[in-house]
């Protein structure tokens, strides 16, 4: 089958996205030297999207088709869209377009328009399958990990690819010749940081902790957290508390580590979490963090400021302890 000359990436995972991009790069060039001559990387908040097509319709050197890329497309404005619409009804044979988003609706004639003419990935990891590939990736290494233990590097590191890849590496060099990963390990090679400034987080904001909050977040910003990172950690924590707290009220403790993935040595701190939250204040924060994440794809104001007024508004929200 030849290989589509559209695609959209779509999903909150960098590293994931890039790992896709790759594959069609490897698919397409040769050598260092073609690569050199016929691929672009393209940021849509930044770039001037005629001048993509622009180069789009220029022919390749040495190879069949050149490989654009453009990332973030869900901050092109409403007459780049059109512009971009407008190229695929009629797109370059010798070029293929590669378009990367955190989210896009579907609804949207952007969205339609690329699905009518090239091909989407959705990158979607659920909690299971990044467990089973942090189990393949030690496998590549000759390396083994329970299960548990797999659960407690998850918990520690959070589900964002390029953070385990990390402490991945760390975990091999760490154990040398040794073939299993224990726990003690983790413990002694992993970063607490990493998962502690998302529960610290929302720790702080369910104490109205305002100070505290504030320099968690400022923390993950000089950490160089990504903004969408941030978001989706906030929005993966809340969805958890709100499903943990239903399970809980039904007594059964044992289905937050079947249920949610959450390793049996953190069980009690979630469960603590939860206290913290009302049904009615969780689903107020939702709706507060929905409205943050709109403000930040319109652009009209700095993303880092915009959370920091989220932060304080989560802080404010009134607790009506059921």
């Amino acid at each position: 089958m030849p290989q589509p000359n559209l695609y959209l990436i779509n999903g909150e995972d960098e590293f994931l996205k890039k790992e896709e991009t790759k594959k069609i790069e490897d698919a397409l060039f040769s050598s260092p030297t073609q690569k050199d001559f016929n691929y672009a990387v393209f940021d849509a908040r930044e770039a001037d999207i005629e001048e993509i097509i622009k180069l789009a319709r220029f022919l390749p050197w040495q190879v069949s088709r050149r490989l654009i890329v453009v990332n973030n497309i869900e901050y092109l404005k409403s007459h780049q869209r059109d512009v971009l619409i407008s190229y695929l009804k009629h797109p370059s044979s010798h070029t293929i377009l590669v378009l990367t988003s955190t989210k896009i609706d579907r609804r949207e004639k952007l969205y339609q328009a690329i699905s009518k003419a090239g091909r989407i990935i959705n990158i979607r990891l659920s909690s299971w399958r990044v467990e089973q590939w942090i189990k393949q990736e030690f496998r590549k290494y000759g390396k083994e990990i329970s299960p548990a233990d797999s659960s407690l590097l998850k918990e520690k590191v959070g589900t964002d690819i390029q953070s385990l890849n990390q402490n991945i590496a760390k975990l091999i060099l760490y154990t040398g010749e040794r073939k299993e990963i224990k726990r003690e390990d983790i413990e002694d090679v992993v970063s607490k940081s990493n998962l502690n400034t998302v529960f610290d987080l929302t720790t702080a904001i369910g104490k109205k902790d305002k100070k505290s909050a504030l320099n968690i977040l400022n923390n993950l910003f000089y950490q160089g957290k990504k903004i969408g990172e941030i978001m989706g950690m906030l929005f993966w924590q809340i969805n958890r508390l709100q499903r943990g707290k239903r399970i809980l009220e039904h007594g059964e403790r044992e289905r937050l580590t079947q249920e949610l993935n959450i390793s049996s040595f953190y069980v009690d701190d979630f469960i603590n979490s939860t206290d913290n939250f009302s049904f009615s204040e969780l689903k107020k924060d939702i709706g507060l963090l929905a409205e943050a994440d709109l403000q930040i794809k319109r652009g009209l104001t700095k993303p880092e400021i915009i959370l920091e007024i989220l932060v304080l508004k989560l802080c404010q929200t009134s607790l009506d302890k059921p």
